[in-house]
């Protein structure tokens, strides 16, 4: 699965969260709290070409094609567990508090 650069917005931030559930090897990712697309899996964890590799996911680029992200990453977290719509809203809740 991969986030269409064409669409965003040039020097603004957003939101993106990946999650992969090892039960059934899906895939989905959010944009700003919002599910944006799925991968479904068939059980195997090679159906998942992101995870097929022995290098594992990468963030900020595609191992397979040698094209980078061209722009900042910050606040990279990786969890024990799935995370669900929910969680993934209130992720993105956070970002919206100002200290004054």
């Amino acid at each position: 699965i991969t986030l269409d650069a064409g669409t965003r917005e040039s020097g603004r931030w957003y939101h993106v969260v990946g999650v992969y559930r090892s039960s059934n090897n899906d895939v989905r990712l959010y944009l700003d709290g919002s599910l944006i697309a799925q991968q479904f899996g068939d059980g195997n964890p090679d159906s998942i070409s992101d995870f097929s590799s022995s290098d594992g996911p990468w963030i900020g680029a595609r191992n397979d094609s040698g094209l980078f992200n061209d722009g900042y990453i910050d606040d990279v977290r990786i969890y024990h567990k799935a995370l669900t719509d929910s969680e993934v809203e209130d992720l993105f809740s956070l970002g919206s508090y100002r200290i004054k």
